[in-house]
C-alpha cells in the first residue's frame, strides 16, 4: 500500500512539473515583442512602402499617381525628385492626404528623372515609397502588337504605358486624330472597326458593316477619317458614329494611304499604281509611270509635307528600287536599289531619309541623303516590320518582331528606351 502511495505522488508530481513547464513556455512565447507595422514607428523594420507609384505622362508634364498606405491614418503626402546625374533627392511639393496624383512640369528632355514618395503622420514620416523613373521626351508613341493584341500608348522611353486598348482581334493599322484625342483602329480579320479616346482607350464607336477595313487615315484640313477596304473601295467615316460611306469603288487592293495639304495618295498593289485624290475625294489622277518608268509592283510610298516629293519603294524581278518622284513637275530620280527595301521614312526637313531593309543577314537602317548618298548603317535588328522618325532629336523608333522588342534609340544608334514585355509590334506611331 505504502508503494502504491508512492508511485502515486510520482504521477501527480511529474504532471505538475509538466503542467508548469507548459504554462511558462506559453507565458514567456505570449511575451515576445510583436511585430512593429506601424509605418510612422522609426523603430519598424520597414525599408520602403509599396504604394503603387505610377507614371501616367510624360511628355511637357510627368504625371505621377499613387496610393494611399493600408489602414493607417496619415496627414498629406511629400514628394521628392532627382533628376539626371544629382546625388541627391529634392522635396519637390507637399500635399494634403486627398491628394494622390501630381502634374511636375520639366524643364529638360531627354535625362532621367526619379521620384518617390513620403507619407506624413501625426507622430512622423514613412520611409520612402517604391521609387519611379522616366525619361521625357516631347513625344511618345503608339504601337500595335500582334502578340497579344493590343493597341499601346507608350511614353518616350517605352517604359510605361499610358493607354492600352486590348482588341477583339489582331489590329491592323491605326489612325490619329491628335486635335480631337480620336484614334480608328482596323481589324481586317474581324471585318471590322473601332474609334478609341486616345486619353483612356474608351471606345466611341464601332462599324461592323465592312469585308476588309484594311487601312486608315486621319486628314486634319478636312476633320475626316478616310478608310480603304480590300474588297470593296475607299470610304469616309464619321467620327462621331463611325458610320461608312463609300466615295471611291475601283480599286483591288488598296494597301497604304498617305496625305500632305493637298492631296491624299493610295497606294493600290493590286492594280499597280497610285491613285491621287483631292481632299473632297475626287479622283485627281494615277500614277503608273515614273517618266518613262513604268511602275512594276510598288510596294510603299512615303510623302514628304514640304516640298511635293513622292518615295516610292518598287519591286521588279530581281530587285527593289527606290525613286523620288515629284508630284508637282512630274520629275524622277533613282536614290537606291537593292534586295529587301522594305521602309522608307523622310526627316521633318527633308535633310536625309532613312530605308530598313530585310535580307538573310538580318535587318538594317540605311541613312541616306536626299540624292541616295548613303550616309550611315545601324545594324543589329532581326527583322524590321516598321520605324518612325523622332523628329524631336532624329531618333528611332523601330519594331523588331524578329527579336520581339520595340527599341527607341538615337541617330547614332545608342539606346533610348526598350519596351520591357514580350511583343510583336506590327506597326509603330508617333504623336
Amino acid at each position: 500500500m505504502l508503494l502504491n502511495q508512492k508511485n502515486a505522488r510520482q504521477r501527480i508530481h511529474k504532471f505538475v512539473v509538466l503542467f508548469l513547464t507548459s504554462l511558462c513556455s506559453l507565458n514567456f512565447g505570449g511575451c515576445e515583442p510583436r511585430e512593429r507595422t506601424n509605418i510612422f514607428d522609426p523603430l519598424a523594420k520597414i525599408d520602403s512602402l509599396d504604394l503603387g507609384l505610377t507614371i501616367t505622362s510624360a511628355d511637357s508634364i510627368i504625371g505621377l499617381r499613387w496610393s494611399a498606405p493600408y489602414i493607417v491614418q496619415y496627414d498629406g503626402f511629400h514628394l521628392y525628385r532627382r533628376m539626371g546625374n544629382e546625388k541627391d533627392y529634392k522635396k519637390i511639393a507637399s500635399l494634403p492626404a486627398w491628394q494622390k496624383f501630381y502634374r511636375d512640369s520639366i524643364p529638360t528632355y531627354d535625362i532621367l528623372y526619379r521620384y518617390y514618395v513620403i507619407v506624413q503622420g501625426q507622430s512622423g514620416t514613412s520611409p520612402p515609397s517604391h521609387s519611379a523613373q522616366v525619361t521625357p521626351g516631347p513625344v511618345s508613341f503608339w504601337v500595335l502588337d500582334s502578340w497579344l493584341y493590343l493597341t499601346m500608348h507608350l511614353t518616350y522611353d517605352l517604359n510605361h504605358t499610358i493607354v492600352t486598348r486590348y482588341g477583339v482581334w489582331e489590329p491592323q493599322d491605326l489612325a490619329l486624330d491628335k486635335k480631337n484625342d480620336r484614334a480608328l483602329i482596323t481589324y481586317p480579320l474581324f471585318h471590322y472597326f473601332e474609334i478609341i479616346d486616345m486619353r483612356d482607350g474608351s471606345g466611341l464607336a464601332y462599324n461592323y458593316e465592312l469585308d476588309y477595313p484594311f487601312v486608315s487615315l486621319f486628314i486634319p484640313q478636312v476633320d475626316e477619317f478616310w478608310l480603304a477596304d480590300t474588297s470593296s473601295g475607299l470610304y469616309k467615316v464619321d467620327p462621331l458614329t463611325g458610320k461608312s460611306i463609300l466615295f471611291f469603288s475601283e480599286t483591288v487592293t488598296p494597301l497604304q494611304m498617305v496625305s500632305d495639304a493637298r492631296f491624299v495618295y493610295v497606294l493600290d498593289t493590286g492594280l499597280r499604281n497610285i491613285l491621287t485624290f483631292d481632299l473632297d475625294g475626287n479622283l485627281n489622277r494615277t500614277v503608273d509611270m515614273l517618266d518613262t518608268v513604268v511602275l512594276q509592283n510598288p510596294q510603299f510610298i512615303e510623302k514628304t509635307t514640304r516640298d511635293g516629293n513622292l518615295f516610292i519603294i518598287d519591286l521588279n524581278k530581281t530587285e527593289e528600287i527606290l525613286y523620288r518622284y515629284n508630284v508637282n513637275d512630274d520629275s524622277v530620280r533613282l536614290i537606291f536599289k537593292g534586295q529587301g527595301l522594305k521602309t522608307v521614312r523622310v526627316e521633318s526637313q527633308g535633310r536625309y531619309l532613312w530605308v530598313s531593309v530585310n535580307n538573310e543577314q538580318g535587318g538594317e537602317l540605311l541613312q541616306l541623303s536626299p540624292e541616295g548618298l548613303r550616309l550611315k548603317t545601324l545594324n543589329g535588328f532581326k527583322y524590321i516590320a516598321d520605324f518612325r522618325i523622332n523628329k524631336y532629336n532624329g531618333g528611332l523608333l523601330v519594331a523588331d518582331p524578329g527579336q520581339k522588342e520595340l527599341i527607341h534609340i538615337r541617330e547614332d544608334g545608342t539606346l533610348i528606351g526598350k519596351y520591357s514585355e514580350t511583343i510583336f509590334p506590327l506597326k509603330v506611331y508617333t504623336q
